[in-house]
């Protein structure tokens, strides 16, 4: 073999070798726990009964005080990341679901109820607190038109104070440049209620 075939060769396979490890490295964490040690979120290999549900989820996400189970729910795909607020009330948790949509949970400690679901798994005529995030840009910004081909991720980026949740949505479209809305919502009364919003042109934090 030429000496530089010899090394493109070797390069090849150098490359390789590194995207397979840094493929074999990251694994989806199966329980998040808490600063404290006493919560943790846990994704379940567990099929839920969801009869005449449209969406056929396989997996249970769950919320456990110490090894106790406080609450339940279906879902699918995998968990990301969670962030918990400063008093150890809330965990806001990033469950990636699909390759768009809205990803994100928001638990009561208390007593494992949901301040906020995913979007479809709410009652299919409230669109919640996130809102229309077309619909949103649309009413912010210039030339942008709606798309079947646009996509949204929803996510959790922490708290700002105890009982409020910063919230940021990456906005793709099909013929436009890319929008993210950093949102803020505060926890009142069991549920959340967006009190900030910044629109900005391009790409997400990270």
């Amino acid at each position: 073999m030429h000496p530089l075939d010899l090394r493109r060769s070797s390069l090849t396979m150098l490359l390789a070798t590194s995207i397979a490890v840094s493929a074999a490295a990251w694994a989806p964490p199966s329980v998040i726990t808490s600063p404290d040690g006493q919560y943790s979120i846990r994704m379940l290999d567990e099929k839920p009964l969801t009869s005449g549900h449209p969406y056929d989820y396989d997996r249970t996400i769950a919320l456990f005080h110490l090894d106790q189970p406080i609450s339940r729910f279906p879902t699918l795909g995998f968990l990301l990341d969670a962030h918990w607020s400063p008093d150890a009330k809330f965990v806001a948790v990033n469950n990636r679901r699909a390759n768009s949509g809205d990803y994100l949970w928001v638990f009561s400690l208390a007593d494992g109820k949901p301040v906020k679901v995913p979007e479809d798994q709410s009652d299919s005529n409230k669109l919640g607190p996130v809102g229309d995030v077309f619909a949103r840009v649309r009413g912010k910004l210039s030339g942008y038109a709606k798309r079947e081909e646009d996509r949204y991720s929803i996510r959790s980026t922490g708290w700002k104070s105890a009982t409020e949740a910063k919230v940021e949505i990456f906005v793709r479209f099909f013929d436009a440049v890319p929008v993210t809305i950093h949102d803020l919502y505060r926890v009142e009364a069991g549920s959340l209620r967006r009190v900030h919003e910044r629109f900005e042109r391009g790409g997400p934090s990270g």
